[in-house]
């Protein structure tokens, strides 16, 4: 779990280049407020090495040489998870976009489609990548709508669609060789959010996507225009 700090302390310093800057590969924060979702602990020791918190609490040891930051009105917590964005594909404006999210605290981010299959990719090396100056990456690949479904109508290069319920295991599975983490599924005409009606999946193709996503081990999204717009 990637955490960010609160107050004078940025996310950027927990995330980045600080591993580097001691002698063990190790940092401590020293009587820092944690917070873990749940439950608040005051004037804690938290101690992380490798990318990772090896230990917490009231009286805890850092390795000899261990890099010391200051955590006195401060507050430590798991890092923000955006659950819905879209990237621009170009190496640049990518890598500035997830800098971006992990300088307002958001360290994991949750791209919900990216279409076609050499988008996907170059998302897909950025997430195999994981630097640490960069929120995480979990994406969606190509999201399942049917031909002239939303967001065809964007524009852009085309991708795969689909007409019947005996089509999904197909979809699936290229969805999962190309990398993607979870199946998007869009069911949603977009008339009540645009006042036009497109083409959408049918009731049984949703069905048969969701049970060859889990028949796969994928995690379906099922999701409407609206929905995705909150």
């Amino acid at each position: 779990m990637r955490w960010l700090a609160t107050g004078v302390l940025a996310v950027t310093l927990l995330t980045a280049g600080l591993t580097g800057q001691s002698d063990s590969g190790t940092f401590v924060i020293r009587n820092v407020r944690v917070f873990d979702g749940e439950t608040v602990a005051e004037r804690q020791t938290v101690v992380i090495g490798e990318g990772r918190i090896t230990a917490v609490g009231s009286a805890v040891s850092a390795p000899a040489g261990a890099l010391e930051i200051p955590g006195t009105g401060r507050t430590l917590l798991p890092g923000l998870m955006d659950a819905h964005i879209h990237l621009p594909i170009f190496s640049l404006t990518t890598t500035a976009a997830l800098q971006q999210s992990l300088a307002f605290g958001v360290t994991t981010t949750v791209v919900m489609a990216a279409a076609p299959s050499q988008f996907a990719s170059r998302l897909k090396e950025i997430e195999a990548a994981d630097a640490p100056d960069l929120a995480a990456l979990l994406s969606a690949g190509t999201a399942a709508t049917a031909p002239g479904g939303h967001p065809t109508q964007m524009g852009g290069p085309g991708f795969s669609t689909l007409t019947a319920p005996g089509e999904a295991a197909a979809f699936v599975a290229a969805r999962i060789a190309e990398g993607s983490d979870f199946i998007k599924i869009i069911h949603d005409d977009t008339n009540a959010a645009y006042g036009r009606t497109l083409p959408t999946l049918s009731e049984a193709t949703v069905a048969a996507l969701a049970s060859a996503a889990h028949h796969r081990g994928a995690w379906p999204s099922h999701t409407s225009e609206q929905n995705s717009r909150r």
